[in-house]
C-alpha cells in the first residue's frame, strides 16, 4: 500500500510538468528491492515504434541542477571545473568534476535539506548492493578478476572523495559539514548516479553556453575509464572472428545513434543527439558536447541482456526526452533495456549490483603464469635466435604487460591470449613473417590443442574438489551482517569460471575439429592429424563433451 501511494504521487508530479506524456499502455510496478526495484510493465498491447514516455528537460537531474541550488550552488560554482580552463589548470584535483558536483547535490537533497524530497526522489533507493559495498571478507570470496576491479574501484572512489574533502569540505565547513557529507554517503550517491545516468552528446541547450578549454581526463577519471574498458573485454580489436559458431548480435538496446526523426522534426544534423544509458560510455570525464543526465521514469527501466531493447531520443526544439519501443509487447510483460551488450556478469555486479541468470558471451577467465617464448615441447628444438625473436614479439605486443588481458571467453579466445599463443608455437620460418595473424594451419592447431589441454586440466581439478561445499563454508564464515542476496551473488560468481571453461571447451573443441577434419582428405602429415583427432576425441569423452555432436557439425569451408 505504501509503494502504491508513492507511485501515484510520483505519476501526479510527473504529469504536472508541462510537456510530460506517458503512454496509457504502460505502468510502474514495484518488483521488490532484490528484483530490480521499480520497473515498467505493459498494461495494453504495444506496437513497435510507439513512444512510451516524453519527459521535459525541466525535470532532469544534471550538474546544472546542483549549480543552481540556492544553498550550495555558489560554492559549487567556485570549485566546478567549468570555472577554469581544464587544459591550463596546474592541478586537476584543485577543481571538482561534474559527476562529483552532482553527487554532492544528491547528498544535500537527501541528508541536508530543509525541503522535503520530491516524489521522484522519494522513489530512489537509499542503498545499493554493488560489490563496491562488499566487506573485505566478501571481496576475498570473489573471482580474482572481479576482486581486482572491485578493489581498484574502491580506491578510485576514495580518491574522488579525498578531492572533495580538500576542495570543498575543508574550504566551506559551515556549508558542507563533514558529519553530513561522509564517505559512505558519497559512495551511495556515486553508485546511484552511475547506475541511472544517461550521457547526452552534442547540442544540449546547456552545452551551448559553455566556454571551457580542451577536454581532458583527471587521473581518477582516466583510471575509471580504464576499468570500464578492461572489464568489457579486449579493445575494439577484439572481435568474434574466431568463434566456432559466429552469431549475429542485435544492436545495443540503448542505441548510441539517435533514432531517425519524424519528417516534421528538425532535420538539422547539428541538433541531433546521441544518448548512452548509464555506464556504457567509455569515460566518466566531461567534455564539450557531453553531459550526464538522470531522467525521471526513464531511469526505471530494468536491464535484461536478451530482452532489452529501447531507443532514446532528445528533441532540442521541444526540450523533451523520449523513449521509443522497437518491438511489440503484450499486457503484463516487463519492458527492459539492455544497458550495454558488451557487459559481463562481473561488470553488472560491479556497477549495478545484480547478475544475469546465465553465463554471458563476455564472461571470462584469465590465464596466468604462461610462458609465451618457448613451446615447452621437449621434442622441438628451439634455437637461441628463435627464442630471442619470440621474446621480442612478446615485448613489442605487450603480451605479458597486463595478465587481465589473457582471457578465455565462452565462445572465443581473447585476442591478446591468442596472439601470445601463436608466438609460443612459432617456428623460425613462421617467426620471420609473423605479424600477429594466423601464420600456418599447424601453428593454429598447436594453439588450440594447448588451450584445450589447459582448460581440460582446470576442469579436472575442479571436478576433484567439492567446490559447492567449499563455497558454502566460505560464505558461512563471511563477515556479518550480509544479505541472502549477496551470498547468492558470491555463489554465482564462484560458478562463473567453471561455466566459462565448460562452454569454452565445447566451442573450442568444435573449432579444433573443423581445423583438423579437412586434413584427413589430404596426404600432408596425415599421421599427425589423425593422432591429434584421436587424442581430441578421447579428451572430449573424458570431459563429458558429446563428441558425436561435435564431429557431426558441418566443417567450415
Amino acid at each position: 500500500m505504501e509503494e502504491e501511494k508513492k507511485k501515484q504521487a510520483f505519476l501526479s508530479w510527473l504529469n504536472a510538468a508541462e510537456g510530460t506524456t506517458i503512454n496509457d499502455s504502460i505502468d510502474l510496478h514495484f518488483f521488490g528491492e532484490e528484483n530490480g526495484g521499480w520497473g515498467i510493465v505493459a498494461t495494453k498491447p504495444i506496437e513497435p515504434g510507439e513512444t512510451l514516455v516524453e519527459i521535459p528537460d525541466s525535470l532532469f537531474l544534471t550538474f546544472h541542477t546542483a549549480l543552481n541550488d540556492p544553498d550550495i550552488g555558489p560554492q559549487l560554482c567556485e570549485v566546478c571545473h567549468l570555472e577554469e580552463d581544464a587544459a591550463n589548470c596546474p592541478n586537476p584535483r584543485e577543481v571538482l568534476t561534474e559527476d562529483e558536483v552532482t553527487c554532492i547535490y544528491l547528498i544535500k537533497r537527501f541528508y541536508h535539506s530543509n525541503e522535503p524530497l520530491n516524489p521522484w526522489e522519494a522513489l530512489l533507493p537509499r542503498q545499493t548492493d554493488t560489490t563496491l559495498f562488499y566487506t573485505d571478507k566478501e571481496v576475498e570470496q570473489l573471482s580474482p578478476l572481479l576482486r581486482d576491479y572491485t578493489e581498484q574501484q574502491k580506491q578510485l572512489v576514495e580518491s574522488k572523495y579525498s578531492a572533495i574533502k580538500t576542495v570543498l569540505l575543508e574550504r566551506y565547513p559551515a556549508v558542507f559539514p563533514a558529519e553530513v557529507y561522509t564517505y559512505e554517503r558519497y559512495q551511495w550517491a556515486y553508485t546511484l548516479l552511475e547506475s541511472r545516468r544517461f550521457v547526452m552528446h552534442r547540442c544540449h541547450p546547456y552545452l551551448l553556453q559553455r566556454e571551457v578549454g580542451a577536454p581532458t581526463e583527471t587521473g581518477a577519471d582516466a583510471a575509471i575509464s580504464s576499468v570500464r574498458e578492461e572489464l568489457w573485454g579486449d579493445e575494439s580489436s577484439e572481435d568474434d572472428d574466431d568463434e566456432p559458431e559466429p552469431q549475429s548480435q542485435s544492436s545495443p538496446a540503448v542505441d548510441t545513434q539517435t533514432p531517425q526523426q519524424n519528417s516534421n522534426d528538425s532535420d538539422d544534423a547539428a541538433n541531433d543527439l546521441q544518448l548512452d544509458k548509464a555506464s556504457n560510455c567509455s569515460s566518466i570525464s566531461q567534455s564539450v558536447g557531453e553531459e550526464d543526465v538522470v531522467v525521471p521514469m526513464c531511469d526505471m527501466f530494468n536491464h535484461d541482456t536478451i530482452k532489452g531493447e529501447l531507443h532514446f531520443q532528445y528533441y532540442p526544439d521541444k526540450k523533451l526526452f523520449a523513449v521509443l519501443v522497437s518491438k511489440p509487447y503484450q499486457p503484463g510483460q516487463q519492458i527492459f533495456i539492455n544497458y550495454q551488450k558488451r557487459y559481463s556478469n562481473y561488470s553488472l555486479l560491479l556497477f549495478y549490483g545484480f547478475h544475469s541468470e546465465s553465463v554471458l558471451d563476455n564472461d571470462c577467465i584469465c590465464l596466468t603464469g604462461l610462458n609465451f617464448t618457448s613451446c615447452g615441447d621437449s621434442e622441438t628444438v628451439e634455437t637461441p635466435e628463435l627464442l630471442q625473436r619470440k621474446a621480442q614479439w612478446v615485448e613489442l605486443l605487450e603480451i605479458e604487460e597486463n595478465p587481465r588481458r589473457l582471457r578465455v571467453y565462452p565462445k572465443r579466445l581473447g585476442s591478446t591470449l591468442l596472439c601470445g599463443l601463436r608466438i609460443k608455437f612459432l617456428t623460425w620460418e613462421e617467426a620471420v613473417k609473423f605479424n600477429g595473424s594466423p601464420v600456418s594451419l599447424v601453428n593454429e592447431l598447436r594453439v588450440y590443442k594447448f588451450i584445450l589441454n589447459l582448460l581440460k586440466a582446470k576442469m579436472v581439478l575442479w571436478q576433484t574438489q567439492d567446490m559447492r561445499d567449499d563455497t558454502l563454508a566460505e560464505i558461512q564464515h563471511a563477515a556479518q551482517p550480509t544479505s541472502v542476496y549477496r551470498k547468492s551473488c558470491i555463489q554465482f560468481v564462484k560458478s562463473i569460471e567453471q561455466k566459462v571453461v565448460a562452454a569454452a571447451l565445447n566451442n573450442l573443441a568444435i573449432h579444433f575439429w573443423r581445423l583438423c577434419k579437412p586434413q584427413e582428405s589430404t596426404k600432408a602429415d596425415t599421421s599427425t592429424f589423425s593422432e591429434w583427432i584421436i587424442e581430441f576425441i578421447l579428451s572430449c569423452r573424458e570431459l563429458g563433451i558429446p563428441v558425436e555432436m561435435v564431429v557431426r557439425r558441418p566443417c567450415s569451408s
